[in-house]
């Protein structure tokens, strides 16, 4: 799973994931990515756009964890695993 923000249609990022050799997307094209959305945010505001956006992937990295292929955003890739021991 992967999270993003456009301003494109999807299909048309999806393309541009799946041909970009960085993507993580890309790297992951043989499980055949899909794309759907998950919420429609319109801004003109990139900043709010990517606000969004990192709020979305801080809550789908507790429950996905590593399935989640965000790098840069996601906590437990950024962070670890939280500490989840009980005192």
């Amino acid at each position: 799973m992967y999270i993003g923000s456009t301003y494109e249609e999807l299909d048309t990022r999806l393309k541009w994931h799946l041909s970009n050799e960085k993507s993580s997307v890309f790297k992951n094209k043989d499980k055949e990515p899909k794309i759907e959305l998950i919420v429609s945010a319109p801004s003109k505001d990139k900043k709010n756009l990517e606000r969004v956006e990192i709020r979305y992937i801080e809550e789908y990295a507790l429950e996905y964890g590593d399935k989640l292929l965000n790098k840069n955003s996601n906590p437990l890739k950024k962070y670890g695993k939280p500490n989840r021991t009980k005192v």
